[in-house]
Order: C-alpha cells, then sequence, then structure tokens
C-alpha cells in the first residue's frame, strides 16, 4: 500500500525593535501565526498559474483581536511596505522588513500580503513601543511541508 502525503503550510514570524541609533535589539518575540482562508486559496492558486500575484508586502498595525482564518485585514494597520525576500534552505520562504517612525506608536499585529491587497497570514503580538529612537524588524518564515 502507498503511503498517502499531504501538504502543510506554517508560518513563524520573528518580531524584534531595536535602539535606532545603535542597532542595539531591545526585544525579540517569536510567534507562529494564522495562515488565513484568502491565503491558502491564492496559494493554490499560484500551484497552477491561475494567479501569478505572490505575497510581497508586510503591514503591521495596532490590533490585538486574535487572528482567525476568515481575516482578510489586519485590525487597524498602520503601515505597509514591501519586503525583501529570499528563501532558505529546509523548503522556507523569507520576507523581512525594517520600520522606522516618526512619532510614537503600539504594534500589536502584522501579516502579509500581496500587491493586489491579498492577505497570506495574521499574527498578533505581545505591545511594541515604537518611536523615532526605537524601529522594528518583522522577519517572518513560511515553511512547506510534508504532513
Amino acid at each position: 500500500m502507498k503511503k498517502r502525503e499531504g501538504l502543510g503550510v506554517k508560518g513563524v514570524w520573528e518580531i524584534a525593535t531595536f535602539d535606532v541609533n545603535t542597532g542595539e535589539i531591545k526585544e525579540k518575540e517569536i510567534k507562529e501565526n494564522m495562515i488565513v482562508n484568502t491565503g491558502l486559496e491564492r496559494l493554490a492558486k499560484l500551484l497552477n498559474g491561475i494567479s501569478t500575484d505572490y505575497f510581497d508586502y508586510i503591514a503591521i498595525g495596532s490590533g490585538n483581536t486574535e487572528p482567525t482564518e476568515n481575516d482578510t485585514t489586519l485590525e487597524s494597520e498602520l503601515s505597509r511596505l514591501q519586503a525583501d525576500t529570499s528563501y532558505e534552505s529546509d523548503y522556507k520562504s523569507v520576507l523581512e522588513k525594517t520600520f522606522l517612525f516618526t512619532s510614537a506608536q503600539v504594534i500589536r499585529e502584522a501579516g502579509c500580503f500581496s500587491d493586489d491587497n491579498i492577505m497570506l497570514n495574521r499574527v498578533t503580538f505581545s505591545d511594541k513601543n515604537v518611536d523615532e529612537n526605537t524601529g522594528i524588524h518583522i522577519k517572518f518564515w513560511i515553511t512547506v511541508s510534508r504532513v
């Protein structure tokens, strides 16, 4: 009998605040995320070329409601930037971006988006207090695996 094989997708975020002047890391948090339904649908469409719009933006916000599979936006988006993308070994794609600020904000959520505004995932995390002296670096790994 042949072994059946499935496909899994898992996302992990690293959220780090740092001193803008020295580069010193102030705080770092690692969190797993929720791959949302729109993200799963887009991933399936990317596999056979129905869509060519991939995920290359990271958005951050101040919302703190726990993610659900039906989310399509951040609860309270504050900024969205095109991410630096790369591939690591072991079936991991990486998106990352540094955000700088001109005034005090509290960051509590992040998500990845495509150019046409489709959300892949969402994560909430502990309050990250940022300002003109404190930036935030967001790094996201998405791993494709056998299940």
